[in-house]
């Protein structure tokens, strides 16, 4: 990991796009518009790209009205930063195809990073990769403005579960009193973060929870999201963000799986764990990543092969 080679980057380049994953979430979006508006300040040309928009949950961000959907393959920049993933395809097809970036660099905290930058800025000990933009920022002497505080702290809330999760340690709280400091309030951010969903979030959630199975021995829960079910509550697939967790939340589970549905036999399948099993393992055999105790993968199949396979994965993982 090095600071020095982004910042020799930053430095010797003027032109910029900022991007993050497909269906951005807290972590991403609110990096991209921390390191965005930091590059802004150093006098550089800078393009906030995101291939779905911006997710209704995070419209309260500052700056959200400067992320561009639009993108074409050879349109030119000195530099781009790949934020929260390291994998050109999950950010989407034209930024996977383009040809007009120079040089590549990532920032990430995911355990199972793909590593596709000419730079790679990574640390798995990072408590969400707003943390490390951050970082980066005070190593190039921004100031820390209320734009950029908000977004970070967006970023340590959304990936910390509020601070509840095992990533969260005293330098995590030390980071979060700092951007209170300089501007992040935390109940406008948890308000808009926690307690700012449609009425059709909760209609799709009774259905998700209506398919949960729960394993003879109680330790694993999983459940179903169809396009369908999202279909008939009205839902986006945004606002089913986080159903997994409810799972998660029964005394005697120690995993828990939810398999949305993506298009015919096209399955995401997300993973969540408290303390013994390392759910990243169990998606790296499938090609995903991400955290011990937070990690998804895609697979192809019908329901029952996807669900087979990775319900005997996750099982073998529980005797290791």
């Amino acid at each position: 990991m090095s600071f020095k080679k982004v910042i020799d980057a930053i430095q010797k380049n003027h032109n910029f796009i900022v991007t993050s994953h497909a269906n951005p979430d807290g972590d991403a979006l609110g990096s991209m518009l921390a390191l965005g508006a930091g590059l802004k300040f150093l006098g550089k040309k800078v393009k906030i790209y995101s291939r779905d928009g911006v997710p209704k949950t995070l419209a309260f961000l500052p700056n959200t009205n400067l992320v561009s959907r639009d993108l074409t393959v050879d349109e030119p920049f000195d530099a781009g930063f790949i934020v929260d993933c390291a994998e050109k395809e999950r950010v989407g097809d034209i930024f996977r195809d383009s040809r007009g970036i120079k040089k590549l660099i990532v920032v990430d905290h995911h355990l199972k990073s793909g590593r596709c930058g000419d730079i790679n800025l990574i640390d798995a000990k990072a408590p969400s990769t707003g943390e490390l933009v951050y970082r980066l920022l005070k190593k190039l002497k921004v100031p820390i403005s209320k734009e950029i505080a908000v977004p970070i702290y967006c970023t340590l809330v959304t990936d910390t579960g509020g601070f509840r999760y095992s990533n969260t340690n005293s330098k995590t709280l030390k980071t979060a009193s700092e951007l209170v400091r300089l501007g992040a309030e935390p109940w406008f951010v948890s308000k808009n973060v926690d307690e700012n969903y449609s009425a059709s979030r909760f209609k799709v959630l009774g259905k998700v929870l209506e398919t949960m199975t729960l394993s003879p021995e109680g330790h694993l829960a999983y459940g179903l999201l169809t396009r369908k079910m999202l279909s008939e509550a009205g839902a986006a697939v945004e606002d089913a963000e986080g159903f997994i967790n409810f799972f998660r939340s029964i005394g005697t589970v120690e995993v828990a799986v939810q398999f949305r549905e993506e298009s015919d036999n096209l399955y995401k399948v997300s993973f969540r764990s408290k303390d013994r099993v390392d759910v990243a393992a169990v998606a790296n055999q499938f090609g995903g990543g991400g955290h011990a105790r937070a990690s998804g993968c895609t697979l192809k199949g019908s329901l029952q092969e996807v669900q087979s396979k990775i319900l005997k994965a996750v099982e073998q993982a529980f005797k290791i």
